[in-house]
């Protein structure tokens, strides 16, 4: 029993520490970015901005009251001759004149410059919010080929780790053997120097897993112990050609924005109708012939149509931009999609081409499973040395790893095919 320690505390270790340590899938850290990252509260904050924006543009249809106040000096004033009648004297209006007045409009047709522009408002926030959804979906990207990194080093070390106790389990036999008279001290230094490189490979595997946990930290806002855990998602391949990522999305969005602003320009040409009205106190008031400082008011209504765009082309000229616009949109809309879905296809073919290297991988373990096996019976019956069973150890190690190495690498292309289809 005593020949299995390095076996049994490695694998003691191995799963105490599972149970100690934090468990993190892939699902969690696509979660904790779209909870933590700086950029969602961006989103946040955009959306917020969006009431006030519109509450902004529909206040337009309130009353708009505006106070003016006016102190002038002329130097002619409008007077009348001396008329021919004995006692009749018309007093000329003084050249220092003062107005304060209060004005008052409210609009009652306006074209639907105001609908229109609530609609470019809306749409404006909205654009705005998916373009920084779409710079943190990019980021996601670079988040799953991270996690993926860093799963394929924690599987490579559990591997390395397995095989250095092995190792150490045949250290002890030699060692042993040696002091028996039975073997060389020279096959003791043979699985010395497989051990140390098996050590190399290990603390290079924790390395990059400590790199892979550290971006992770970083694009999800959690700190994450060194022994965390992470799981292979195992996804089921799910194949689909509908592209409906946030820049899809987006470009969509801007064709319909684009129908908004052509709306909001040619509403400016329309004509406008509002009611008006205005009190106030000068000198002179409505009686400009009076010298003395007299309250006044004036209401109606008041009609304004700028006719310039009618002879000036302007319909015409605004509905060719928003066409130019749309077709520069629908062009870039089919590049990036078609774009896509060559990604998509290379990931999904990846993906196929790892499903049968899998099964092929599965073949050669079996068959290196034996050949170790018949190894160690001649190994221990002094057939063969430690090198010729090195060998052999060393090529199994290699196709295990090669196993968890494919393995994650397809569930890896299944990841990325769906971020690039946008599932």
């Amino acid at each position: 029993m005593k020949n299995f320690k390095y076996i049994g505390l490695a694998l003691f270790f191995f799963f105490n520490t599972m149970n100690a340590q934090s468990i993190i899938s892939l699902d969690d850290c696509y979660r904790w970015q779209s909870e933590n990252h700086p950029l969602t509260a961006q989103i946040s904050a955009i959306n917020k901005s969006e009431k006030w924006q519109v509450q902004q543009v529909s206040r337009q249809n309130w009353p708009q009251a505006t106070l003016n106040g006016q102190a002038s000096w002329q130097s002619d004033v409008s007077h009348i001759p001396n008329l021919p009648f004995p006692g009749l004297v018309i007093e000329s209006p003084s050249k220092d004149q003062y107005k304060l007045n209060l004005d008052i409009a409210q609009n009652i047709y306006d074209g639907g410059m105001i609908k229109a522009s609530k609609k470019t408002v809306q749409q404006s926030i909205t654009l705005e919010a998916k373009q920084v959804e779409a710079n943190l979906y990019a980021i996601k990207e670079q988040l799953c080929r991270a996690y993926f990194g860093g799963l394929l080093a924690q599987e490579q070390v559990q591997i390395l780790k397995y095989s250095l106790a092995d190792l150490n389990l045949k250290k002890d036999k030699v060692e042993k053997l040696v002091k028996e008279g039975v073997a060389i001290a020279s096959q003791v230094l043979v699985l010395d120097a497989n051990i140390i490189e098996i050590q190399q490979q290990i603390d290079d595997a924790e390395i990059k897993k400590k790199n892979a946990l550290v971006f992770i930290e970083s694009v999800t806002g959690k700190t994450l112990a060194e022994e965390a855990k992470l799981i292979n998602p195992l996804s089921i391949p799910q194949y689909d050609k509908t592209i409906n990522r946030p820049e899809t999305q987006l470009l969509s969005l801007d064709m319909a924005n684009q129908e908004n602003i052509y709306q909001l320009n040619i509403s400016k040409n329309f004509p406008k109708v509002a009611l008006f009205g205005q009190v106030g106190y000068g000198r002179p008031g409505l009686n400009f012939l009076s010298n003395q400082f007299d309250p006044y008011a004036i209401v109606g209504m008041r009609l304004n149509w700028n006719l310039a765009g009618m002879y000036l082309g302007s319909f015409k000229r605004e509905r060719a931009i928003k066409d130019l616009k749309l077709d520069k949109i629908k062009a870039l809309s089919t590049s990036v999609n078609n774009a896509y879905k060559v990604r998509a296809d290379q990931e999904k073919n990846d993906a196929e081409r790892m499903k049968k290297v899998i099964e092929s991988d599965n073949e050669l373990i079996r068959i290196r499973t034996q050949l170790v096996k018949i190894a160690e019976t001649q190994f221990q019956q002094g057939i063969i040395n430690s090198n010729d069973y090195t060998i052999e150890s060393n090529a199994l190690l290699k196709a295990q790893i090669l196993r968890a190495v494919h393995d994650i690498q397809y569930q890896q292309s299944l990841a990325i095919y769906k971020l690039i289809i946008g599932q």
